[in-house]
């Protein structure tokens, strides 16, 4: 489970199962398949806040229009639900490789040194995200224990919202890390094939 579930590019090639590229599993698998789970939580998540957020605008609209009783909040509720949807699609949109890239440079160059440069780009994005994830777990922390940041006509504290972003920062840089771990996987076994099929021609 969660063996194709990756989009990763290696050079001008997308590749979606890797279990092509890793002889006995192990740890990567479980890895893998734990991520996977997590991601996929994430996922349903965020499309359960986009129905939400559809029927409260629908509700609010015809409660508006027709009985001129406006829904008090709506657009604070709309505005964290857009907060949750954002933190729980980050680590989906990485695992289906769907954040904006620009390759105008990247796109020029050999297949290897486009696999390099996209390793280094999944390995820093890994930290950026940890980085990330943990100010805005800090920040939920001293909200939770300190004065609480809330909205200004609900009062719905924020500090529920800063865990959640944390999460989807923790999860999005976990896909990165997987990344970058298939690829290095992937380089080193088509070195490996291309060595052994040197020696083949060789003998």
């Amino acid at each position: 489970m969660g063996e194709n579930r990756l989009s990763l590019t290696i050079g001008t090639d997308k590749v979606t199962n890797y279990s092509d590229f890793i002889e006995g599993g192990g740890n990567v698998h479980y890895l893998n398949n734990v991520i996977g789970i997590l991601t996929r939580i994430t996922k349903w998540g965020a499309l359960f806040t986009i129905l939400l957020m559809m029927v409260l605008i629908t509700v609010s609209i015809i409660s508006r229009a027709v009985f001129n009783a406006p829904i008090i909040g709506d657009y604070e509720l709309v505005e964290l639900m857009m907060v949750v949807l954002i933190g729980l699609g980050l680590a989906y949109a990485e695992s289906i490789d769907s954040h904006i890239k620009v390759g105008l440079l990247v796109d020029r160059l050999h297949t290897n040194k486009q696999t390099v440069i996209n390793m280094f780009v999944n390995i820093s994005v890994f930290a950026v995200c940890m980085l990330l994830g943990t100010v805005q777990f800090n920040a939920g922390i001293s909200s939770l224990s300190g004065m609480q940041i809330k909205t200004s006509l609900l009062q719905i504290p924020h500090y529920p919202f800063q865990f959640l972003l944390a999460i989807g920062f923790y999860l999005w840089g976990l896909e990165a890390l997987l990344k970058t771990i298939y690829t290095i996987i992937t380089l080193f076994t088509k070195q490996r094939n291309s060595t052994g099929e040197e020696k083949e021609n060789a003998s």
